[in-house]
């Protein structure tokens, strides 16, 4: 027999879960609830398979799409490595080029025959660069030591650097600028720099770039044809003096023999023969007229006396004579005695004062005309015309003329320096300054 159930509403024990809650509105406590739960069936056969098959098939789909979005990521990388290593090929290329450019400037630089630098500016500028050539021309022996050194050094004034640096900031490039330098130990040297200034992004001189040229070889050409300029104006000027004393010794005295001997002529024939010395007067007149020709013609051979103080001289007469003939007033103003052994150098100087007077009286229109002859010991001599007329013509303040040549040359004869300007006040001003070291020399000549 099977046992028997036990019936829970005929008393059998059940586990309470708490006290009963008592119902509002009943006087007893409700019993429990009992909640029965069904257990979810199972899927059949044919659902499982259904599923499996699904989720294959999205597996499937996600391993495509994973793999389509592996293929273009792998692509993308692949182009992006192969335009990077592009990039860094051809940048290495380009630095290969750079490099090689680089070796190729300055192994060039290194074998010029000129000295290339840059400097930092201002009168106290350092050396940044500088090739082998220009430290070798300045007595160097090693690139370290050179870059040492303060630009300054090396000018033989070294004033004369801060007037070279202020030429470069005003005018931004200074061409075939003549500087006398120095060596390291201490001997001069003439060169050529030719310099720009360049500049930063705002606009601020950040160096100065340039070459420098040794020009001695050309400054050596220069003394030699100045020598033989010298030589030659020396020889004319002899030559001149060789035949003014022939005139006045040979045909000057043959004039005035015939001047003296047609006047006793003429003094007899006014007696004997009174028609006769109209002839003799005529004849002494055109006598007289020969002599006044010979006599101007050795004045052009001979202008300035052969004594140390004959340009001193010769100026004043020639103040006086211009006068006659410009109708200008001239002064001639001469402070201290002013003495010239070389009669060579009296005559170009005065040749040069004498032209100054006739471009100014031609073209100048001044009303007055003041020549200066002034001598200081050690500062050599100055020779200035000065004129208060219209002055030069604002595009030819370095005048090319015929009158400025003919004033050069002779300047250039006897190694002076010739410049001339307009005045702020009106006219024009011819200056001739010879170093006392050209009259030292001519002296010694």
């Amino acid at each position: 027999m099977g046992a028997k159930k036990d019936n829970p509403r005929a008393g059998s024990p059940t586990k309470s879960k708490g006290p009963a809650k008592a119902i509002p509105g009943r006087g007893r406590p409700s019993r429990p609830l009992s909640v029965r739960t069904s257990r979810p069936q199972a899927p059949s056969k044919d659902e499982e398979q259904a599923e499996g098959l699904q989720s294959r098939h999205e597996i499937r789909q996600l391993r495509a799409e994973i793999k389509r979005s592996l293929a273009e990521r792998t692509a993308q990388i692949e182009a992006a490595n192969k335009e990077l290593r592009t990039e860094i090929r051809n940048r290495k290329k380009a630095e290969s080029a750079l490099k090689r450019s680089e070796e190729k400037y300055r192994t060039l630089v290194e074998n010029l025959n000129v000295g290339v630098y840059r400097t930092t500016p201002g009168p106290k500028g350092r050396f940044v660069e500088a090739n082998r050539a220009l430290i070798w021309m300045c007595g160097y022996q090693s690139r370290e030591e050179f870059l040492k050194i303060h630009v300054a050094d090396l000018y033989h004034d070294p004033s004369g650097r801060k007037r070279f640096s202020d030429r470069l900031r005003t005018l931004g490039a200074v061409i075939d600028e003549e500087l006398k330098l120095k060596r390291k130990d201490g001997t001069s040297f003439w060169g050529s720099s030719t310099a720009i200034a360049v500049y930063d992004e705002h606009a601020r001189i950040k160096f100065f770039d340039g070459i420098i040229e040794d020009i001695r070889e050309r400054k050596r050409a220069e003394e030699a044809l100045h020598q033989l300029h010298r030589k030659i104006a020396n020889l004319s000027s002899m030559e001149q003096q060789h035949l003014g004393r022939d005139l006045h010794d040979n045909l000057g005295q043959q004039l005035t023999g015939m001047a003296l001997l047609t006047k006793s002529l003429q003094q007899k024939l006014n007696v004997e023969l009174p028609a006769e010395a109209a002839k003799a007067a005529k004849l002494l007149s055109v006598v007289h007229e020969a002599q006044g020709q010979v006599c101007a013609l050795m004045k052009g051979l001979l202008p300035v006396e052969l004594d140390a103080t004959g340009l001193m001289s010769a100026l004043e007469e020639l103040a006086v004579r211009s006068t006659e003939i410009f109708w200008i007033p001239y002064q001639f103003q001469c402070r201290a005695p002013v003495s010239i052994e070389d009669n060579n150098i009296a005559t170009q100087l005065f040749h040069i004062a004498q032209e100054a007077i006739n471009n100014a009286a031609r073209h100048g229109r001044p009303g007055k005309i003041v020549v200066v002859l002034n001598a200081k010991d050690r500062e050599g001599l100055t020779l200035q015309v000065r004129d208060d007329g219209k002055g030069l013509p604002s595009e030819s303040q370095r005048p090319a003329g015929m009158g400025f040549r003919i004033m050069r040359y002779p300047a250039e004869v006897i190694g002076a320096d010739l410049t001339i300007e307009s005045r702020r006040d009106g006219g024009a001003t011819v200056t001739c300054i010879l170093p006392q070291d050209g009259l030292d020399e001519r002296g010694e000549d």
